[in-house]
């Protein structure tokens, strides 16, 4: 059976979240706010300093956030809570 679970990339996991949050429009005030973290929360999850939740993460998916991007580096890294031409 081929493994379809891409590992783990938590060493541009920072700079990943800082990409699709500005890709959405949000500041990391409203980001933080909307996503139940303060903006300095926000600030340590994109710097790498410490790494977000579970809930922030499923959060983060119902806003349309790439989390398996976010997570591994592999996906599009685009909004999903938008169609796509051609759809």
């Amino acid at each position: 059976m081929k493994n379809i679970c891409a590992p783990f990339d938590l060493a541009g996991l920072g700079g990943r979240l800082k990409a699709v949050r500005e890709l959405h429009r949000y500041s990391q005030a409203s980001a933080g706010a909307a996503l139940g973290v303060t903006r300095l929360t926000q600030s340590k999850y994109e710097r790498g300093d410490t790494f977000p939740t579970l809930a922030y993460l499923n959060a983060a998916a119902a806003m349309g956030f790439d989390v398996m991007y976010i997570l591994t580096g592999t996906g599009a890294g685009e909004r999903t809570d938008e169609k796509k031409p051609g759809t």
